[in-house]
């Protein structure tokens, strides 16, 4: 966690030193209301998680969250920590809240917007993550200072996104990496992105400019502009540009 090799808490603190910053705080357990008990995990018992907090030594990360489990040895970490920057932007610093929905985990935290010093993020985020089998994963997020945005669901954008046809869908170098928030280019480009949500289309953009609007599976791409615009892969997900006409397909896992 936070780049610190393995070892057992003491008094909620990890008491070895960071390989890389001799000055780093090591993790420690943000605040006591940032930790609940519940089965997260459906088998029944109970889980804790909690938020940690660490630092490079006066410069914070943002916050890990980590779910344990409990052994016959005593307290054992379930799965790897889940890091808020894959999807706070990268804002630095502890959630606001943390609770339980059912068997998900809901997170207030800041988000650190485009041009904004990581230290001094403006907006704000609700994060829902879930245990899918061996580890927590971020399944939605919704912006909390611009309600109207909608919530954004990451099963439907996140992946490898290769340019494809309606006849072969072949797939070519110039494939992008989502993860919400940001997308990844061939040739290493990184950019930051921002979505909305209307009548159930979800929109990813950079901040001048649309990346592409999503087809769930079932919806026709309608665009009066194209007279080719791509028919095919009904049952799949499909990334469509109506500015490029760019059309992509996501790559199967």
């Amino acid at each position: 966690m936070c780049g610190f090799p393995a070892g057992k808490l003491v008094d909620g603190a990890l008491p070895a030193k960071h390989p890389e910053y001799p000055n780093a705080s090591a993790p420690t357990l943000a605040d006591s209301k940032l930790t609940v008990a519940a089965d997260l995990t459906g088998d029944g018992v109970k889980e804790l998680v909690t938020a940690f907090y660490c630092d490079k030594g006066g410069v914070a990360w943002p916050a890990h969250i980590q779910l344990f489990q409990s052994t016959a040895q005593g307290i054992a970490p379930l799965g790897k920590p889940f890091q808020m920057g894959d999807v706070n932007g990268g804002a630095r610093g502890i959630p606001s809240s943390l609770k339980v929905d059912g068997k998900k985990l809901v997170i207030a935290d800041r988000e650190l917007l485009t041009t904004e010093p990581a230290a001094a993020p403006s907006g704000q985020i609700k994060a829902t993550l879930a245990w899918n089998g061996k580890q927590l994963v971020a399944e939605s997020i919704e912006d909390l200072a611009a309600t109207d945005r909608g919530i954004l669901d990451l099963s439907l954008v996140n992946g490898t996104w290769c340019p494809g046809d309606d006849v072969t869908a072949e797939h070519s170098p110039d494939c992008l990496e989502i993860k919400y928030p940001q997308v990844t280019h061939a040739n290493g480009d990184v950019a930051v992105l921002n979505f909305w949500v209307n009548n159930g289309f979800t929109t990813l953009n950079y901040s001048d400019a649309p990346l592409a609007m999503f087809y769930a599976p079932g919806t026709k791409i309608a665009d009066p502009a194209n007279p080719n615009v791509p028919t095919g892969h009904l049952n799949e997900v499909r990334m469509y540009n109506n500015q490029t006409q760019g059309f992509y397909l996501r790559e199967a896992k």
